[in-house]
This record gives C-alpha cells, sequence and structure tokens, in this order.
C-alpha cells in the first residue's frame, strides 16, 4: 500500500507542477488506463486505506475530459467490471450525469468570479478558497464576505 500511495502522491505531483495529466501523450496513451486501473482498485477495495486519495486522483484525471469520460470511458468500464452486478452497473450509470458536472463547473465557475470581485478585503480571494464556505473569518468584514447561498459548498 505504501509503494502505491507514493506514486499516486507523484503522480498528483506531476500533475500539479507539470499538468500531466493535460499532456497530449498521457491523455491519449495512459489517461484512461490510470483511471481504469483506480477504479478498478476502489471496486475491489483492494486499497481501502487510500479511497480519497484514489478518489481525487480520478476526479483529476477524468476532469481533464469529462465529456470523454462520460460518453466513452464510463459506460465501457461499467459494461466490463467484474464484482459489479447488471443492477448495480445500472443505477452508476444513471446517477453519473454529465449535466450535473456541468452544473458544478458552472457553479465553481461562479464561486471564483465572486471571490475576485473588487471591494472589502485584499485577502478575501485567498480566504474564502481555503475555507470553501465563502467567509473570510481573519478580518472583521465577516458578514460583507457571505457568500450567495447557491454558490456555497
Amino acid at each position: 500500500i505504501h509503494l502505491f500511495k507514493q506514486n499516486l502522491f507523484y503522480l498528483e505531483t506531476l500533475n500539479t507542477k507539470q499538468k500531466l495529466y493535460h499532456k497530449k501523450i498521457f491523455r491519449t496513451a495512459m489517461l484512461f488506463q490510470f483511471v481504469n486501473v483506480l477504479l478498478q482498485v476502489l471496486v475491489h477495495k483492494s486499497h481501502d486505506l487510500l479511497q480519497e486519495e484514489i478518489g481525487i486522483a480520478i476526479y483529476n484525471m477524468a476532469s481533464v475530459d469529462f465529456d470523454g469520460f462520460f460518453a466513452a470511458f464510463l459506460p465501457e468500464f461499467l459494461t466490463s467490471c467484474d464484482g459489479v452486478d447488471a443492477n448495480q452497473k445500472s443505477v452508476l450509470g444513471r446517477n453519473f450525469k454529465m449535466d450535473r458536472v456541468r452544473r458544478e463547473r458552472g457553479r465553481a465557475k461562479r464561486r471564483a468570479e465572486w471571490a475576485r470581485k473588487p471591494g472589502t478585503c485584499a485577502a478575501r480571494r485567498g480566504h474564502i478558497e481555503a475555507s470553501g464556505r465563502g467567509l473570510c473569518p481573519p478580518c472583521s468584514l465577516a458578514a460583507a464576505h457571505e457568500m450567495p447561498a447557491d454558490l456555497v459548498l
């Protein structure tokens, strides 16, 4: 498990520093193979201690091409997935909807725009992004920083 965790850490670090998942060679030759392996690990619960790290890595990889992930990869993965019965596959397929992802992407974009609005304190954006709640705890202008309800996580 330690070696798996270390490899996952380095993959995420390379992505953060070098945008690995966005590189054409990675997208075309390796991206969905990595996602496939990581999803199989989650399905078979072989590395349960790393569920959170694996989930983050899958999201980061899938977010490079959500359309391709939902239209091509996910249906193929579900049909070939061992250890999941037909009913479970059907439920999973219905629950993974592209409109939900688009809605979340739009919400994230509106949150970022709201955080960059001029005025209030200079540290606003950093505090809001760090807290994820839309509040600026370090300053006395917390009320002025309240995020609209539809943007709060």
